[in-house]
């Protein structure tokens, strides 16, 4: 029971020392407003699978430590002690035993090789993790921008129309407007208080999906990289090259791969003969006296029938190495068609961004022209209607094209086995 209570609490401060590490200084709680950044790197120090995998990296690193003093000698000390003096007591003896592999084919170097190559592949996993997470932080996180955006917008359109309603019923009663022109105002606001709340149910889900990362923060968000965007920035990745050897997941794979085999190998190996020695030094006391002295053994063991253990062994780890090798080829393949397709959507989004921005300008501009027409009885509510709407659409899209901008960004740039950050320092 005791031991078990230890065997806890060092996995508690593992895991609680790797997350100091991870977190780089961040605070392990965020009070008030949180910019983007912070909330992101707060949704990944609160991530349960970047904590498995931190976990059982440390566990697989506990496992390879006997691998690595496998080369070394093992040491025991033994001693008998009769519990009567009599004739049928067994004599009193103690000492020192040592116990060292002399030769086995190379299988023991291959087993210290293939566990390095799986705590490299875990390391590896590790950081794919990271990047799985960051994914999912970006995407709740602009989710949320982008439907606080859609809010703000529908508001937007609830106080014009309730500003264009008051001057419509103010031209009624001057005789100026007819009372269906009211009407249809009346209509259109009550249509605009529709839409608002729709746009608040659906901020709401995105929030609750955000606090289920983040917790319960008041958050305070804006787009985290427009600006680098429309200064051409961002674009600039487009053009970088692709190389697999800098993606976590690929590397996983193959050093998985390459552990696999080395395995397979060691598994080959021990189905040869091996050769051992062992030494021991002590003191002796039988029925004529007492002896103090060294001896060794030089032993050879081959295997003849152990109900086919090893073999089987050697066998099942063939699949396993194919196992792997599929596995490495599918990430390949996968990590190629993703950074094919992220990069095509990443630039017609920045550039459909753009564009939609500029229509966004010009809508605004004809509304105002046309609200000043409005306002002076050079036009009806229909028409101001279709031009309030034509804007309200440019802006809706506008936010889309760029919470679509952010989302491409993001999986160009894990594509290329990049964190986020550090596209954005690159630019």
């Amino acid at each position: 029971m005791y031991i078990n209570s230890i065997k806890a609490g060092c996995i508690f401060l593992v895991f609680i020392f790797s997350k100091l590490a991870f977190s780089d200084g961040e605070p392990s709680q965020v009070s008030g407003s949180s910019s983007f950044l912070s909330s992101m790197n707060q949704i990944l120090f609160r991530s349960t699978d970047i904590s498995l995998s931190e976990l059982n990296l440390e566990e697989i690193r506990s496992k390879n430590l006997p691998k690595r003093l496998y080369f070394l000698p093992t040491f025991s000390l033994t001693g008998t002690m009769p519990v009567s003096d009599n004739f049928l007591t067994p004599p009193r003896s103690i000492g020192i035993n040592s116990k060292l592999n002399l030769f086995r084919f190379g299988a023991d170097y291959l087993g210290l090789l293939s566990s390095k190559l799986t705590e490299e592949s875990k390391k590896y996993e590790l950081n794919s993790k990271i990047l799985i997470a960051e994914r999912e932080a970006v995407g709740v996180l602009i989710t949320e921008i982008q439907r606080m955006k859609e809010v703000e917008i529908s508001s937007k359109v609830v106080q014009d129309q309730v500003n264009l309603l008051g001057i419509a019923q103010e031209r009624y009663q001057r005789g100026y407007l007819p009372f269906q022109e009211v009407e249809k105002l009346m209509i259109d606001l009550e249509n605009s208080k529709a839409s608002l709340a729709d746009s608040k149910m659906n901020e709401a889900q995105a929030r609750a999906q955000l606090e289920k990362y983040l917790g319960q923060f008041e958050i305070t968000l804006e787009w985290p990289w427009v600006d680098e965007f429309r200064t051409g920035r961002g674009a600039t990745l487009i053009g970088e090259d692709f190389q697999l050897n800098q993606r976590s997941d690929w590397l996983s794979a193959q050093k998985d791969f390459q552990a696999q085999e080395e395995k397979l190998n060691q598994n080959w190996r021990l189905l040869f003969p091996s050769i051992d020695a062992q030494f021991s030094y002590g003191n002796f006391s039988g029925y004529f006296g007492s002896l103090t002295g060294w001896s060794g053994t030089i032993s050879m063991t081959i295997p003849l029938f152990d109900q086919l253990t090893s073999y089987s062994d050697a066998k099942a780890q063939i699949y396993l190495k194919m196992s792997s090798e599929v596995k490495l080829e599918k990430v390949q393949r996968e990590a190629r068609s993703q950074w094919e397709s992220s990069r095509a959507n990443f630039q017609i989004a920045l550039e459909t961004a753009l564009v939609r921005e500029k229509t966004l300008e010009l809508s605004k501009k004809l509304y105002q022209d046309n609200l000043n027409r409005f306002q002076v009885g050079r036009m009806t509510a229909n028409d101001l209607t279709l031009d309030r709407n034509r804007m309200n659409s440019a802006e809706r899209f506008t936010v889309q094209a760029w919470a679509a901008v952010h989302l491409h960004f993001t999986e160009l740039c894990h594509s290329l086995g990049y964190r986020v950050s550090t596209c954005i320092s690159r630019q």
